[in-house]
């Protein structure tokens, strides 16, 4: 790794602005909108959040960056789907040591990637890093909630069950009380775009059912249920890989509780013909 390397997210004035004060103002506007429904917590273990651009999915993240600001954590692991790099059974590294996006540079956590990356199953290709838009849309989010914290980066491929429960082992020994875990994912994509259009009535509803009843199995603990559901319903669930990875971490005296759901087409209703479901959750312990 090239210690001295940065890496500029391009995600800046697509996905959310691209000037500093219009950023900011707009983050910390999605924080006190979502702290009120956040409500008093313990300090998460992990989170659930979507990765759309800010305007469609920032007010569902907020939900749960919400819970987390100001915590004293150490670093933060992201761990979302490779959209365009195929991965098979693999996770990515970054071949960079700082991510920056308008509010700055992030530091990574270079001793905890060269530990996650002396094994087989952590070796996938650097350039799937760098058009991993999933981890990097993170980036601003933790820079205000949690601006010391030092990031790991991961881009998940496509893992088989084996495959998640190998990730899901090596990261066991990351995570402790100053690491919080985010797992970046959006849910259902519904419309001809997506190639899936399971049903045509009552969509809101039907997608909403969809993906708690997804969600319902994560919360049991189920990573076998979880990823049969998805074979049998074929949802789109972009980040199912990085989710099953969650249920593996998941013991018995934990938890994931919903904090915020959402659909782009209720946002641009009437919309009928697509529409991505957006969900937040906080793993905690109880």
């Amino acid at each position: 790794m090239n210690r001295e390397a940065t890496w500029h997210s391009p995600l800046a004035g697509h996905w959310y602005s691209a000037d500093p004060a219009v950023l900011r103002a707009q983050i910390e506007d999605l924080l006190t909108a979502a702290a009120p429904q956040a409500g008093p917590s313990s300090a998460p273990r992990g989170l659930i959040v979507p990765h759309a651009g800010y305007a469609w999915s920032g007010g569902v993240a907020a939900a749960a960056y919400a819970l987390v600001r100001g915590r004293p954590y150490q670093r933060v692991i992201v761990i979302g789907p490779s959209h365009r790099v195929h991965l098979p059974d693999q996770v990515a590294l970054p071949d960079f040591t700082r991510l920056t996006t308008p509010l700055g540079a992030i530091a990574l956590d270079t001793e905890c990637i060269e530990r996650l990356g002396a094994g087989p199953e952590v070796a996938g290709p650097p350039e799937a890093q760098r058009a991993g838009h999933s981890v990097q849309i993170q980036g601003p989010f933790l820079q205000v909630v949690l601006p010391a914290a030092r990031l790991t980066p991961l881009v998940a491929g496509q893992l088989s069950p084996g495959g998640a429960a190998r990730i899901a082992d090596r990261l066991q020994a990351e995570i402790g009380p100053d690491t919080l875990l985010v797992v970046s994912t959006d849910f259902t994509h519904y419309g001809p775009a997506f190639g899936y259009v399971p049903f045509r009535q009552d969509i809101p509803t039907r997608l909403r059912e969809l993906d708690l009843a997804a969600f319902a199995r994560l919360q049991a603990r189920d990573p076998a249920g979880f990823r049969s559901y998805i074979e049998q319903t074929g949802a789109t669930i972009c980040g199912r890989d990085p989710l099953t990875v969650l249920a593996h971490l998941l013991g018995a005296q934990d938890e994931l509780r919903l904090l915020a759901y959402a659909q782009s087409g209720v946002m641009t209703q009437p919309n009928d013909e697509q529409s991505v479901s957006y969900l937040a959750a906080a793993w905690q312990t109880k």
